[in-house]
């Protein structure tokens, strides 16, 4: 901050502010990820540069068509941000237009002069912080790179050895805890590979391997998920050994992949894995009931997809540590992360962004309050940071406050005496210290950038200093007004408290859930798998982010809810949309449906249906779990009777497509009963929303 402020003003440059806003929020922890941010928000600022010109030079003249173009421009920021994976280039993007924009020059020379200072000096900035962040006490991503993957996998032999022994057993293994693990440890890779990137040529080059490698834990994980759902259906008398001939074997040759993987990540030479194939006592199979038969092929299905993986995923590694890769395996293709699909919170945030404009425009315009134009900034600025990440606006408030207290009696009592440049630079090393010491924490983030961002925006400190008192009081009581009215937007159309967004995204999981059992009761020629795909992706998309607004959730404001009965909500839906996936993957399989068996599938979709709508509008306490269950055993001996005369006029094939399909179809239907059995148990008319 003090080298970054010093380098401005000795350039003579006008606003050595923006430089140290730069170094304020691309501080991260590795210099990896302060680069990468840094990155982001260079080109953040370049894009919303150029809109807040290109907004100037259209409608200077026309304050109406001014605000009109405010107002698309940051609707459609947020709305970026909710699909996009470069989400602070969008937030960056947005602010910095609006922020830009409001400034009113005497000449068009004069705002191209402030939107190129703006880019200057937020490079200045992020080249500055990364120099010391480099030089200083570095912390570099790539050093802890392999090590994670290491963990990963490791996490994901004992997730493998679990379910084996759940297998064997039909009891909890605890294996089920460790798929939170997992996620956490994905999540925690893709960022640290971005930060990678950057910091190291060598990642940089073979990117794309190690993407697909992230990639192939993910789908790993996904199957090991897969997997331990469909062991709760297996029949608790029957030895696996006398269905699967060789376990024992193919067990020890899937731990042993991933034990050689996990050398080679730790530059330790192995050997190399033996793949095993999965043998399968046919006449032992064909001697127990439909269902059962039915279940165990669910099972095959998902071992023989986790040994194929598992094998992958050793490959992969090869590539990555054993050059020339492509004497191996042919390169593969740049992976890009795709963009997540529009949904209802995508619409809403390019509302509240849009309304919020508007709102704070005919504050300005009609009422005049402090801020003047800039109250407009303000307001956008913070309904962007609602977008960003989930805040209490009580705590956010009180922070600033304090920020704002602490910036006035700076720039009150302090830097009046400040005779150069050496005294400044002093304060700002003194107060940056003080302030990133206090709110260490990551979590703390929001707060550190309260308590000192307004010491930099409010004092805006230059080589020539200039006093207004009354400019400052004007500028910060702008700060908490806009701060209340962002806060009072960001609650349009629907509220933003973590028990309301919980329950509004469990009631938008069903009805995609209900959107998708419409579309699989389509022939199979007509049937779209891309949109199935979609469709399975929106359900764990919303299953994830029920989980997220979870975690937020203040139980003393819900009394007779717990946080563990929510995890038990959140890990209903995940098995549910895991069900949907098996039974997506079955559908693909299938034949073309015979009478008897396609009235059979029509019956397990038809109950289904009728489970699922209630929850889809949110009548949770309407659907008991008895009458669910009073319904299995009719719906099993349709099951077998079908099967019986599927296996006696189609060949070995088509039984085990259409066993496998209907064990899934009573999978999803199991998983709706244990979803019902725990609604019982919340009081949900205190998540509700108030209506009036």
């Amino acid at each position: 901050m003090a080298i970054t402020g010093g380098i401005a003003m000795g350039l003579g440059w006008s606003n050595p502010s923006w430089a140290c806003i730069a170094v304020a929020v691309v501080s991260m922890p590795t210099v990896g990820e302060s680069i990468n941010k840094g990155l982001h928000r260079l080109l953040g600022t370049l894009l919303g540069g150029g809109l807040a010109l290109l907004l100037v030079a259209l409608f200077a003249q026309d304050r109406w068509a001014f605000v009109f173009g405010m107002s698309i421009i940051l609707g459609y920021s947020i709305y970026r941000m909710t699909i996009s994976r470069y989400v602070y280039v969008w937030f960056i993007c947005g602010y910095i237009s609006l922020f830009l924009a409001s400034y009113v020059p005497d000449t068009s020379q004069q705002i191209f002069n402030l939107v190129t200072s703006r880019v200057q000096e937020t490079a200045l900035g992020v080249v500055v912080y990364s120099a010391v962040s480099t030089l200083l006490w570095p912390q570099k991503s790539a050093l802890g790179l392999n090590n994670l993957v290491v963990k990963l996998l490791d996490t994901q032999k004992k997730a493998l050895q679990g379910c084996f022994s759940m297998m064997r057993d039909c009891a909890s293994s605890g294996s089920e805890a460790l798929y939170g693990l997992e996620a956490q440890l994905v999540s925690q890779l893709w960022r640290v590979l971005d930060a990678a990137e950057v910091e190291q040529f060598e990642i940089y080059e073979v990117r794309g391997w190690w993407r697909q490698l992230i990639s192939q834990t993910e789908q790993l994980m996904e199957s090991l998920e897969l997997w331990r759902e469909s062991l709760s259906e297996l029949p608790p008398d029957m030895p696996v050994e006398m269905v699967f001939i060789n376990i024992d074997e193919f067990q020890a040759a899937i731990a042993e992949s991933l034990d050689q993987s996990a050398l080679l990540l730790q530059a330790t030479s192995g050997d190399e894995p033996q793949r095993v194939d999965l043998t399968v006592d046919t006449r032992q199979l064909a001697m127990l009931s439909h269902h059962e038969q039915a279940v165990w092929n669910n099972v095959r299905y998902a071992l023989e997809r986790i040994e194929t993986l598992v094998a992958s995923l050793h490959i992969t590694i090869q590539m990555l540590v054993s050059p020339p890769r492509s004497s191996i395996w042919e390169q593969p293709k740049k992976v890009s992360a795709l963009s997540r699909p529009a949904d209802a919170d995508s619409l809403a945030g390019l509302a509240r962004g849009f309304v919020g404009i508007w709102v704070a425009a005919f504050f300005w315009i009609y009422v005049d309050g402090p801020g003047h134009l800039f109250f407009v900034v303000f307001v956008g600025i913070n309904i962007l940071l609602g977008q960003l990440a989930p805040i209490q606006w009580a705590k956010f408030f009180v922070s600033e406050s304090v920020g704002i207290l602490l910036a006035g009696v700076l720039y009150v009592f302090v830097m009046p005496h400040l005779s150069g440049y050496f005294e400044l630079s002093i304060l700002l090393f003194t107060l940056t210290t003080v302030l990133y010491y206090i709110f260490w924490h990551p979590r703390m983030t929001m707060l550190k950038m309260a308590s000192i961002l307004p010491f930099l925006l409010l004092v805006s400190f230059r080589s020539q200093q200039q006093y207004d008192f009354a400019a400052f009081a004007n500028s910060a009581l702008s700060m908490l007004l806009a701060l209340t009215f962002g806060a009072l937007v960001s609650s349009f159309p629907f509220s933003q408290r973590p028990e309301k967004m919980c329950l509004r995204v469990v009631r938008r999981f069903f009805r995609q859930a209900s959107r998708f059992l419409e579309q699989s009761t389509q022939p199979a020629s007509n049937r779209k798998r891309d949109i199935s795909a979609s469709g399975l992706a929106c359900m764990q998309i919303s299953a994830g982010k029920a989980g997220r607004w979870a975690g937020s959730i203040d139980y003393e404001l819900i009394p007779d809810n717990s946080s563990e009965q929510t995890a038990a909500l959140v890990g209903s839906l995940n098995s549910i949309a895991y069900r949907f996936k098996m039974l997506a993957d079955a559908r693909a399989a299938c034949p073309v449906f015979q009478d008897g068996f396609g009235k059979h599938v029509r019956e397990w979709e038809t109950v289904i249906g009728e489970a699922i709508d209630p929850w889809a509008h949110g009548r949770f306490e309407e659907v008991p779990a008895g009458i669910l269950q009073d319904r299995l055993p009719e719906l099993e001996a349709g099951l077998e009777t079908t099967l019986a005369a599927v296996s006696e006029e189609a060949g070995v094939d088509t039984y085990a497509a259409t066993s496998r399909l209907l064990g899934c179809y009573r999978g999803v239907y199991r998983a709706l009963i244990t979803h019902a059995r725990i609604c019982t148990g919340f009081n949900w008319n205190v998540w509700r929303e108030s209506r009036f």
